[in-house]
């Protein structure tokens, strides 16, 4: 419960600064920046944060990240209130939660899998836990438009605000299950490198998930300006396609916390990434409000399927010492290249059309995964 209330606060208010920055400048450049600063510390943070994390300390360490994460939240709610809101104030703001929140991701996987009992239970889990995050997502984004287009931003940032507050009395009542085994030996982030680097798994779809977070990932920063200039409405149709891409999102975690066997979904997993191709190609040629709709739905739906397995598996794998770094080597694969691609493709609106656009997301995909399979069969 407090995770779903923190998860809809969270994309309540990042759904809200995209749409108060497009408000204040129409610029689709500026919409790559934002989200590139909310993303990019996931590059370089997790690294070196994810490996100092312990079951003894993660639950203390994820109070204090709420804590921050409550005073930046409050003082956007102030700038909006007492009037100086401004771009170079957004995008300051942004930098200051991107780091905050590259911290807490890793904290909550590391949260979820210590207070596991039975650890045979990860895969649901973890999958559990990202349905619950879709949730968020999928009401989030809708939720933000409606509220924007009432009661203007404040609306979008007092919900974030009362999600955190849900989420800090929630961590409360949690309870850690610290191991001896996990206290015993020596974790770290070089120990996490040489585990992924000698586990055929993580070498061989961390960089297909890397390629995935900058070209599919980055549609984020693309949505209030396609619902500007094809669809000409940003609040509706920005909520719409959010809320879709969660639907699909939502769906996938439902499937993989099912009776479903891992062996099973790991047979999909190959497939994942060129559904996210196809949607992204979607996108580009369609003109109906629905037909995008469901392309968005396609998109997360394979970015939550893709992205879910390999966490989970690697926790699955991983030892608990090491589990807090390969976290962190999992969002900097993932979270982490996204601000390159939010960066990137804010460019490529800038100077091109939307359409053309996502048409370039969806080739140099197609490209990177065909090549990165040609390495491997090469082999």
């Amino acid at each position: 419960m407090g995770q779903a209330a923190s998860i809809l606060g969270l994309w309540t208010q990042n759904v809200t600064l995209n749409l108060l920055l497009w408000q204040m400048s129409h610029s689709p450049w500026l919409l790559g920046v934002l989200n590139f600063l909310l993303y990019c510390p996931s590059l370089v943070v997790p690294l070196l944060f994810g490996s100092r994390l312990t079951p003894a300390r993660v639950k203390t360490i994820m109070m204090r990240i709420l804590c921050f994460s409550m005073t930046i939240t409050t003082l956007l709610l102030a700038s909006v209130i007492f009037g100086f809101i401004s771009p170079t104030f957004v995008l300051l703001v942004a930098a200051v939660a991107g780091c905050i929140s590259s911290m807490e991701l890793p904290t909550r996987q590391l949260l979820l899998t210590s207070s596991l009992h039975d650890k045979s239970l990860m895969y649901n889990a973890v999958a559990m836990n990202t349905m619950v995050f879709n949730i968020g997502r999928m009401f989030g984004p809708a939720l933000a438009a409606y509220s924007f287009n009432h009661v203007g931003a404040v609306g979008g940032f007092v919900i974030s605000l009362c999600g955190l507050t849900t989420m800090f009395c929630a961590v409360r009542t949690i309870q850690v299950v610290e191991t001896e085994h996990s206290q015993r030996r020596a974790g770290g982030m070089r120990n996490a490198l040489r585990f992924v680097t000698q586990d055929s798994f993580a070498l061989r779809f961390l960089p297909m998930l890397a390629f995935v977070g900058i070209f599919a990932g980055s549609y984020q920063s693309l949505i209030p300006v396609l619902a500007a200039q094809s669809f000409h409405d940003t609040a509706r149709y920005t909520g719409w396609f959010f809320s879709s891409a969660g639907v699909g999102s939502l769906c996938s975690a439902v499937f993989i916390s099912s009776r479903v066997s891992h062996q099973q979904l790991l047979q999909w997993l190959q497939v994942a990434p060129w559904s996210g191709v196809v949607a992204l190609g979607g996108i580009a040629l369609s003109h109906q409000p629905l037909l995008t709709c469901l392309c968005f739905l396609l998109l997360g739906l394979s970015l939550t399927f893709f992205s879910t397995m390999i966490n989970s598996t690697l926790q699955h794998r991983s030892p608990p010492e090491l589990r807090g770094g390969v976290v962190g080597l999992y969002s900097m694969s993932f979270q982490g290249t996204m601000p390159l691609g939010n960066l990137l493709v804010g460019m490529l609106a800038s100077v091109g059309n939307i359409t053309l656009t996502f048409m370039v997301m969806a080739a140099a995909l197609a490209v990177l995964l065909a090549g990165q399979w040609g390495l491997l069969k090469w082999k």
